[in-house]
């Protein structure tokens, strides 16, 4: 059975990517997906938020005695520091600015990293976390 927390987290991770193709969506008007992109930072915000706070901590405190999960918790933070950094450049650069070209450009890459992400939490991350509640049962 999947725990409460990862069925939340995985619906975010569903809402976060709708959330996203929308704002490439040219059928939608320009002001709503300036909306959609104040929205997105704000998903993904809280979901970091979410994963930090009931998540990562025990898989940490798992990782203490187990050195494989210690050290792919190392790699996903290292991949997690760098695209939480493209993230957050990417909507600084664009928070002001109409988009244009290139936004659609560095959006699409972005999406690509988010969506990488995505696969990894859930196929390695989050199986790792419904592990370790199972066994505690």
């Amino acid at each position: 059975m999947i725990s409460k927390l990862i069925i939340e987290l995985k619906k975010e991770h569903l809402l976060i990517k709708k959330t996203f193709n929308k704002i490439k969506d040219f059928n939608i008007k320009a002001d709503k997906r300036k909306l959609l992109f104040k929205d997105a930072k704000q998903f993904l915000s809280s979901h970091i938020k979410k994963e930090d706070e009931f998540l990562y901590p025990l898989l940490w405190k798992k990782a203490e005695i187990d050195n494989n999960l210690k050290h792919t918790l190392e790699l996903c933070m290292d991949d997690m520091n760098n695209i939480a950094q493209e993230v957050q450049n990417f909507f600084s650069k664009y928070e002001d600015k109409e988009f244009g070209d290139e936004f659609y450009s560095e959006l699409g890459k972005l999406c690509a990293d988010i969506s990488q992400r995505i696969i990894y939490e859930e196929e390695v991350i989050y199986e790792k976390y419904e592990e370790i509640i199972t066994d505690k049962k």
